[in-house]
């Protein structure tokens, strides 16, 4: 039945106007549970609203879909005010910042509020002790981890403040990422949006892969964030991406990932070959949708690694290494530096005190 969930996310987009047949009231509980589990209640709710009225859900379904859909909008509207709140806080410190994923993600959405939004991840120039400084100021015991350090100013929003937006295992592709984020991104030429500032298109068409890589390697990832990425796609400019841009993939061993995304946005949006700024990768692609599909949202309903809230700190790590190895056949550089990675980075805080 993931197909017919596939479908419904296309009525969402725009490229199906109808299903191919009314579900049945178990389809319908079945879509509802996907959309749960890959944190896309709202934008379900958005595609009931386009169905004809011979399909749409029972009521049952469709009473939980709404609701759903009204908190996740009352929701966005504290995070955006709240993201605009500690950009000013940190601008009226000197520092320039601009909204990661998340909100800077719904922007691209036709109804933003439907996104179902998570954290704030604020990215802020100058470096980690700048920023680190910066929080310190407030919260003196704040710890931090290689890209970021936790702000706790708000009750009810948290809010990760980056001084590196992502990483990667090899210290040479890091090396190399670091200098595109300070090459590729100006801090006087962002787009605006709801006080706050969000990284460019071109921009996004790297980070964002980037990001679901990440969490694809350290916990699993769902569809929400497959939907960014499809807004990003299908806002690059000519449907091209920079060709400065597809090189750069190369060289941090990034293209056969995001040519596997190609496939994944295909079965699961539609997008067509014309659309696409890379070619797919049908084998990787399978391989990742299967592992999308399965984890869910930030891999909490993964049956084969199960995530524990109480877990010590060497069972989330194990946990990790198991979902890294499955990777192994496709990204084999990431998963032999994975390891160096998480000593370097242990390294890293314990020589700052921040563990």
């Amino acid at each position: 039945m993931d197909k017919l969930f596939f479908d419904i996310l296309q009525v969402a987009v725009g490229r199906r106007r109808c299903l191919d047949a009314a579900p049945s009231v178990s389809e319908w509980n079945h879509i509802y549970r996907m959309a749960v589990k890959h944190s896309l209640a709202g934008i379900c709710a958005s595609a009931v609203d386009l169905l004809p009225e011979s399909q749409r859900p029972p009521r049952p379904v469709a009473v939980k879909l709404a609701v759903m859909a009204a908190k996740i909008e009352q929701t966005n509207i504290l995070v955006s005010r709240r993201a605009s709140d500690v950009s000013g806080l940190f601008a009226s410190g000197g520092l320039r910042s601009c909204v990661l994923k998340g909100q800077g993600m719904a922007v691209l959405y036709p109804r933003p509020m439907r996104r179902q939004s998570g954290d704030i991840d604020l990215w802020v120039e100058g470096g980690s002790e700048n920023v680190c400084g910066f929080v310190h100021r407030y919260f003196p015991d704040a710890k931090a981890r290689y890209h970021h350090i936790d702000f706790h100013v708000f009750d009810d929003v948290a809010v990760e403040v980056h001084f590196r937006p992502s990483w990667m295992f090899s210290p040479f592709s890091n090396r190399m990422l670091m200098r595109w984020f300070d090459a590729n991104h100006s801090w006087d030429n962002v787009p605006c949006a709801g006080g706050y500032n969000v990284p460019d298109i071109h921009f996004n068409s790297v980070y964002i892969p980037i990001h679901i890589f990440r969490h694809l390697f350290d916990e699993g990832i769902g569809l929400r964030q497959v939907m960014d990425y499809y807004y990003v796609v299908s806002s690059l400019p000519g449907g091209r991406m920079k060709e400065d841009n597809i090189r750069f993939l190369r060289r941090v061993g990034l293209y056969r990932f995001v040519c596997g995304m190609m496939y994944v946005l295909h079965e699961v949006f539609g997008l067509t070959d014309s659309e696409m700024p890379l070619p797919q990768d049908a084998v990787a692609g399978r391989f990742l949708l299967d592992d999308i599909v399965t984890a869910g949202n930030f891999g909490r309903f993964d049956p084969r690694v199960p995530a524990h809230k109480s877990a010590s700190p060497l069972a989330v790590f194990m946990r990790k290494q198991r979902r890294a190895l499955r990777m192994s056949a496709y990204f084999p550089g990431e998963v032999l530096w994975g390891l160096y990675f998480h000593v370097y980075q242990r390294f890293w805080r314990l020589k700052r005190g921040y563990l």
